[in-house]
């Protein structure tokens, strides 16, 4: 898959998933998607699988500050992001993220084995939990 465009919500994705279970995400190429590349979007226990996948140039055509990762797990429980190469990519590569508002959490998530290359920015590879800044003390 190449050139997803689109930065707004329901575009420029490569692979969207939301409440799938039991699912592989594995082998695929996915060059300059503008949202997220792969999105695993809710569902506790859902037993996904995102392996061996390459994804190049992420972001690279809308690269603004605002970052999007490549691959972002949300709101969701059970899944591997194994052996993934990640190349010339803008906007972090992989979150884990629960969602605050609806009280879903992210939990039981593994990561490893990834690789990351000829970053493009200064936006960290790997995120983890919330990423805003604190407003009460």
């Amino acid at each position: 898959m190449e050139n997803l465009v689109g930065t707004t919500a329901g575009s420029g994705y490569g692979i969207h998933l939301a409440k799938a279970y039991n699912i592989q995400i594995v082998n695929n190429i996915i060059n300059n998607a503008s949202r997220h590349a792969i999105y695993q979007g809710r569902g506790e226990n859902v037993n996904v699988l995102i392996e061996g996948n390459t994804i190049v140039n992420h972001r690279k055509d809308v690269f603004d500050g605002s970052p999007r990762m490549a691959i972002s797990c949300a709101r969701s429980s059970d899944v591997t992001i194994s052996n993934n190469k990640f190349k010339d990519c803008y906007d972090g590569q992989i979150e884990i993220a629960q969602d605050k508002v609806s009280s879903a959490s992210a939990s039981n998530i593994l990561i490893i084995g990834n690789t990351f290359t000829k970053r493009k920015n200064n936006t960290p590879a790997v995120w983890i939990g919330e990423q805003l800044v604190p407003t009460t003390a």
